[in-house]
C-alpha cells in the first residue's frame, strides 16, 4: 500500500466540501439523499468548470464526500490514501479505497473520467447509485447499482 507522508484524511476533505457547498444552498448532510440529489446538482453547475485544475479539485472533493458518506451509512472503512491537491504530492484521489467484509470500492470511479462532459448528462450520478447498465452483444441488461451491492454486505 502507498505510504506517502502527506496524505490527507478524506473525512476532513469531505467536511470541507460539505461546508463549502452548504453556504451555496446545497444539502450536504452525509446522507444517501445528499448523494442522490446534491452531487448531480453540484457537478451539473457550469460554474465549476474553470479549467483542468478546478475539475481535478472537484473530482477529489466529490470522491471524498462520496466515500465518507458511504463509510458513515454502511459502516465501511477507509483503507486507501487520499491526496486532495493541497500537498506537494498533488491531487491523487485514485488511491482512496473503502472496504467492508472484503469488498473494496473506489469512490473516484465515477468521477475520474466523467466530470468534463458531465453537464450534458444530468442525473448520471443518481442513476449510477441505483442502476448498472451493460451490454452483451445486441442485448442490454440493467442490474442494481452500487447502493444495492453495499446494502447486501
Amino acid at each position: 500500500m502507498f505510504n506517502f507522508q502527506d496524505a490527507t484524511a478524506p473525512s476532513l476533505a469531505a467536511e470541507k466540501m460539505a461546508k463549502k457547498y452548504k453556504t451555496k444552498g446545497y444539502v450536504m448532510d452525509f446522507s444517501l439523499r445528499s448523494l442522490e440529489y446534491e452531487i448531480d446538482k453540484i457537478i451539473y453547475a457550469i460554474e465549476h468548470y474553470q479549467g483542468i485544475e478546478s475539475e481535478e479539485i472537484l473530482k477529489a472533493e466529490c470522491s471524498a464526500y462520496f466515500g465518507v458518506t458511504l463509510c458513515r451509512v454502511y459502516d465501511m472503512n477507509c483503507i486507501g490514501q487520499y491526496f486532495d491537491g493541497t500537498t506537494r504530492t498533488g491531487v491523487n484521489y485514485y488511491s482512496y479505497i473503502i472496504e467492508k467484509n472484503g469488498y473494496q470500492f473506489h469512490p473516484a470511479g465515477i468521477f475520474e473520467y466523467r466530470i468534463p462532459g458531465y453537464y450534458q448528462n444530468y442525473g448520471l450520478f443518481y442513476r449510477y447509485l441505483h442502476f448498472r447498465h451493460y451490454e452483451r452483444g445486441n442485448r442490454r441488461f440493467v442490474q442494481p447499482g452500487i447502493l444495492a451491492t453495499l446494502a447486501s454486505l
